[in-house]
Formats: structure tokens, sequence, C-alpha cells
């Protein structure tokens, strides 16, 4: 997979860059639409209510967490929102009560969320910094950053023209041949669908089609690239089967929201598919 790592820093450099490759499964990318260095920060006193940045992943992927570019007062409130309406605003708050960040000094900061259910988008997404108590002073500058950058003020929502805000976004991406990259191998004799329905809330059905009798094995996957759950059937007559999941490990405990792995091993080839759990 060291392929896949340099051709991600040469294509797209300017806006992504490789934090780590740990394994060939996991790859870490830093998201940043910024360039230059601050000059500036917003000036909370007109009107803002909270300042937005808007990326968007190279696929389905993780997030770690988030860097703030923090001039003064590092103890912020934030929010995570997991869409983008039809004015090209944020759209659908992850947290129904907006977590705080408390740290001290200026500089970058982190905003861990691995404390949080592990939380995966494959579309934009937004994080912001909301006016609190304090009103942290966020790192800015005028060049120009593909107008990610948006602020709320007078109740609406609005593309800030002039600045670019200093926020990054760091994320976990599998890129396993095990589990991901199955989809492109060698045509097979069977057939793998997509599960329905999907996203689901508390079960999916997964459908495969043989055409030889013989042994299936079926592994799901989370993000992480661990296997929480596995059947395996002996002998399988051919045509139509199909294998229903309720969103349970091996010890039977329920998984929280996220992205999934179905791989289906048959007639001596492997087949995988994503789906995404929402309770």
């Amino acid at each position: 997979m060291r392929w896949c790592v340099c051709l991600i820093e040469v294509a797209i450099i300017s806006w992504y860059s490789v934090v780590r490759a740990e394994s060939s499964d996991t790859l870490y990318i830093k998201h940043s639409y910024h360039s230059g260095n601050v000059t500036t920060s917003p000036d909370w006193t007109m009107s803002y209510d909270e300042l937005a940045v808007k990326f968007t992943p190279l696929g389905m992927g993780g997030i770690l967490g988030f860097w703030v570019y923090i001039v003064d007062d590092p103890t912020f409130k934030y929010q995570l929102y997991g869409s983008t309406d039809l004015s090209g605003h944020p759209s659908s708050p992850v947290f129904d009560t907006p977590p705080t960040y408390y740290g001290y000094g200026s500089g970058w900061k982190f905003v861990d969320l691995t404390a949080y259910e592990f939380i995966t988008f494959g579309g934009d997404f937004w994080f912001s910094v909301i006016k609190g108590f304090n009103n942290a002073q966020i790192g800015a500058n005028s060049n120009y950053d593909g107008g990610r950058s948006h602020k709320y003020r007078y109740s609406y929502w609005q593309q800030d023209f002039a600045l670019s805000y200093f926020m990054e976004c760091e994320m976990m991406y599998i890129t396993s041949t095990g589990i991901l990259n199955e989809e492109a191998s060698t045509p097979h004799e069977y057939d793998l669908k997509q599960n329905y329905p999907n996203p689901f809330n508390s079960s999916t059905v997964i459908e495969y089609e043989t055409q030889s009798p013989g042994p299936v094995a079926l592994e799901i996957y989370n993000i992480l690239g661990q296997r929480i759950y596995d059947q395996e059937i002996e002998i399988q007559t051919p045509g139509s089967h199909s294998f229903r999941w309720n969103g349970h490990d091996h010890a039977g405990g329920e998984v929280p929201n996220g992205i999934y792995f179905y791989r289906v091993t048959a007639e001596g080839r492997s087949e995988s598919h994503k789906m995404v759990l929402l309770k």
C-alpha cells in the first residue's frame, strides 16, 4: 500500500497530509484548507455566534479529532455537523449539547473525539467553535480556502469571504486489501448483493448467490478492521441465500453506530461491501 500513500501526498498535498501509516491496513490523514500563517482572528464582537469549517473526506473514514489554532482563551464549546443544507451551510448537528474543550496557552489545540462512539463520515461535514463566556480567539488569515470557512451571524449562516479559519481534522481510513479492496479482485462465480436496508437501525439482510455447492463464510468488521462477527456454513447448495444480521457481536452485545464491512467467502473467492448502522 505504499504507492497509495505517495499518490495521496502528490495529488492533493495542498489540502491533505499523511500523518502516519502504521500498517498496510490503516492510513491517518490530516485535512486542512488554510495556507500561510496566522495573521488575525475573527472578532466576536461583530455578532458572530459560531465559526465553522467544511471538511471533505477521501472516502468513508473515522474522525479522531480536530486541531484548532487558538490565539487567546483556549476554552470553548464546539459542534460537529453531519451534512450541508441546500444553501451550502452546516446542517444536522451531531451533539445534542455542544461539548466543551478546556485548555491553556496559545497555538494548536487538539479536540480529541475518540472518547465518543466512533464517528464516521463519507461525505462533507463541518466542525465549529461556538462563542462562549471567554470568546476563544481563533487563528485566521485572508488567504482563500475554497469557501470553506462559514460564520453564524444574525441568526443565519453565511460564508466568510474575508477570512480562512485555522481548523484541521485528523481522520483514519481503512485501506486493507483484505477488506476494502477485494471488490476490485478478478471476476468470480458468485454474487454478493448490497445489504438492505442500508443504513439500518436494528437488523439488515445480506444476500448472495452461489453457483456450486460448498462452504460459505460470513465475516463482519468494524471501521478499525477488527472482526466482530463471523459465521461459517460447511456446505451450502447452489442458488440464492440470505443472512440477517441484528447488529450484535460475537458475544451477543450490541455494536455502536458506525460503518461496518461484511465479507462473504465462497467458491474460493471473497467479496465485501460497506453498511451503515444508525440507531
